[in-house]
């Protein structure tokens, strides 16, 4: 829903009315909201990993065990 909102902004452009939505992003120098969505969940996996909240993130990104890793595993 969020995107259709910035299809029809962009439209309202005088002169990018019939440009592709992809050239007039670029045009504007605007990121597309896939990079912006990316871009908000990286920062916020790093606050978790580095501690930057008061929250046991290891409930809510388990790591692996070494017993269910590849550590040490040859192929024959």
């Amino acid at each position: 829903m969020l995107e259709g909102v910035q299809h029809h902004a962009t439209r309202m452009i005088n002169g990018l009315k019939k440009v592709p939505y992809e050239e007039r992003l670029r045009l504007m120098d605007l990121p597309t909201l896939s990079y912006i969505r990316l871009r908000g969940d990286s920062i916020e996996t790093y606050k978790l990993v580095h501690g930057k909240y008061l929250v046991n993130w290891s409930s809510l990104l388990p790591l692996a065990d070494e017993s269910s890793t590849m550590v040490g595993y040859k192929e024959t």
